[in-house]
């Protein structure tokens, strides 16, 4: 091989551009931060996450990502915030399959956690 194609490949590689993470790639790496104990930056990389795919998006994949951002932010000590995502989440999440019941199961129990910490156990039962 003649040597300007050695220097031809790298200049290749190195110039490739890197493909942006895919929406699941982002929840997946945010569940992950959860996960580990992470929840400051959990939340952050919820957030967003959510802004991605639109803030106001009454879709499964935005349900989603509202209960588990609900979840960080409980986690961080904001029940307040906690309780107004997971409202959202709960709306979203219609439970039609085993597994939307369990998020929505999820999302509830993390809703009146959220009440309860903030003293309204009347609302959280």
């Amino acid at each position: 091989m003649p040597r300007a194609f050695f220097p031809v490949v790298i200049m290749f590689c190195i110039a490739a551009p890197a493909l942006p993470a895919t929406v699941q790639q982002d929840f997946d790496a945010a569940q992950a931060l959860l996960d580990a104990g992470k929840a400051a930056e959990a939340r952050n990389a919820f957030t967003a996450l959510l802004a991605r795919l639109a803030p106001n998006s009454q879709t499964k994949a935005a349900s989603l990502v509202r209960a588990r951002l609900g979840s960080a932010l409980l986690a961080t000590d904001d029940p307040e915030g906690a309780e107004r995502v997971l409202a959202a989440a709960v709306a979203g999440l219609s439970g039609a399959t085993p597994q939307d019941a369990e998020e929505r199961g999820i999302a509830l129990s993390d809703l009146a956690r959220a009440m309860e910490r903030q003293g309204r156990l009347d609302s959280a039962a």
